[in-house]
């Protein structure tokens, strides 16, 4: 993915959630609520 690896290495996230065609459907993402996502 052009750009992810960049964006990393410039503001060192705890975790990444790709959301779309490479990554979790936007039909899945939108149907939990924030919190499923950040849980460990």
């Amino acid at each position: 993915m052009p750009g992810m690896a960049e964006f990393q290495e410039l503001h060192h996230p705890t975790r990444t959630l790709l959301v779309g065609v490479d990554g979790v459907s936007l039909e899945e993402f939108l149907l939990h609520p924030v919190e499923y996502w950040l849980r460990d």
